[in-house]
């Protein structure tokens, strides 16, 4: 896990993260699976047993997973249904879907099970579905990961009191060079973690490019 930086903000704290990129998934920066066929492959070592999650495209996938990593490290039981929070953002949107959608359009089928991709936040239902999490759920769309405006809508959720715990995830998906980076935030400091802060945020989420330039 990245180091602590400056600029505490309040009691939030990191107390987990996980990150899958093509060749590697890692909870808490230790490799939990290094292998061909990463998705897959996860999804086996998790031993997940979900039928649903091969219906789904795999942003929906790679968020599937990384919650699931993340509860490995964390007691997601100490909180009710409804006070767990989903943030998550990308650049890309739906687009992968987006365009196998057009693709089916175009090929004169199109299919209702891509078609139901086609919005980025669906990826925030399908981890509800699975968790039977049902609390605050916002996903955005950035050039570039906006570590300030997600702190700050993580502490609006917490100081109104709308969750005490939440998942922040970054997930781009449409290419092979596929990112995606998940970080467990509580609302109280239970010991370990590390403060939440925009620097802290940010540096956890660009973590995907220094994995692929070790691999």
């Amino acid at each position: 896990m990245a180091d602590a930086m400056p600029q505490q903000s309040s009691d939030m704290t990191i107390k987990a993260t996980a990150h899958i990129t093509p060749k590697k998934a890692l909870i808490n920066d230790e490799v939990f699976v290094e292998a061909p066929g990463i998705v897959r492959a996860t999804y086996e070592k998790l031993e997940m047993g979900y039928p649903k999650f091969f219906k789904m495209d795999r942003m929906c996938k790679l968020g599937v997973l990384g919650v699931d990593m993340l509860l490995r490290s964390v007691d997601a039981t100490r909180f009710a249904d409804d006070e767990i929070g989903l943030l998550f953002s990308n650049s890309d949107s739906s687009l992968e879907s987006d365009v196998k959608h057009q693709q089916s359009i175009d090929e004169g089928a199109a299919s209702p099970a891509i078609f139901v991709y086609t919005l980025p936040n669906i990826v925030l239902g399908e981890i509800g579905i699975r968790q039977k999490w049902y609390g605050e759920q916002l996903f955005t769309v950035t050039p570039e990961p906006d570590a300030e405006f997600l702190v700050q809508v993580v502490q609006s959720w917490f100081q109104m009191n709308k969750a005490k715990a939440c998942v922040v995830g970054w997930i781009n998906s449409l290419s092979d060079d596929f990112e995606a980076a998940f970080i467990w935030i509580e609302n109280q400091e239970n010991g370990g973690g590390i403060p939440l802060t925009a620097l802290n945020l940010k540096q956890i989420i660009s973590t995907h490019g220094r994995l692929e330039r070790e691999a």
